[in-house]
């Protein structure tokens, strides 16, 4: 894009559903906000997916105990280039 630096794009937060309207994400924790939080304050981030060079998705994967692996592979596979 120009820009001499790493522009990088979160994807929005959402609630993801499957086919039986059942909630397939949980609420994010602390520290992955403060991730998002620390990258959103950054230099290097974008509102413009099409600047973006590095896309970070809004699902907390910190915790195993707490994810769907199977459902959480799919919204991942979902998730607009």
């Amino acid at each position: 894009t120009g820009h001499d630096r790493i522009a990088v794009y979160i994807y929005p937060l959402r609630k993801y559903v499957d086919e039986s309207a059942v909630l397939t994400t949980k609420n994010i924790s602390k520290e992955f906000y403060l991730i998002l939080k620390a990258v959103t304050e950054s230099k290097y981030y974008t509102t413009d997916p099409h600047e973006a060079c590095i896309f970070i998705p809004s699902i907390d994967t910190l915790n195993e105990d707490k994810i769907q692996s199977n459902l959480t592979s799919k919204v991942l596979n979902q998730l607009p280039l």
